[in-house]
């Protein structure tokens, strides 16, 4: 089923549920347990299950020399227009308005670290 197609009540249960298991995740993480195979396969369900099914795009990114999309959720497909396949190995400022580069690029030289200051 659709997110659009969900009443406010179930899209606010399935939000609670998906950050008590972030929750859940976060603390196995601080513990420093080292986690067996199998809750390391329940959590990597977890995490496909929540980027599969969000509404909202999420990305992984390699940072080397040129950034590039490592992974692409399936919801770029209504956000965007694209697949997440198209977009794997490219660079995300290629997707970005030419007018909006020149706004976005000297905010991001002001760091000096690489990250993007006040986003």
């Amino acid at each position: 089923m659709k997110d659009s197609d969900k009443d406010k009540k179930q899209l606010i249960n399935e939000l609670i549920d998906l950050r008590n298991k972030i929750t859940k995740l976060n603390k196995v993480k601080i513990s420093g347990k080292i986690p067996d195979k199998k809750e390391l396969a329940k959590s990597e369900e977890m995490y496909r299950l929540i980027t599969e099914n969000s509404s909202d795009v999420i990305t992984l990114h390699n940072f080397n020399l040129q950034l590039t999309y490592r992974y692409v959720s399936p919801s770029i497909k209504d956000a965007g227009g694209y697949e997440p396949e198209e977009l794997i190995g490219k660079s995300p400022f290629k997707f970005i308005h030419p007018g909006d580069k020149k706004k976005l690029f000297p905010i991001w030289n002001l760091t000096g670290d690489g990250s993007l200051a006040g986003f």
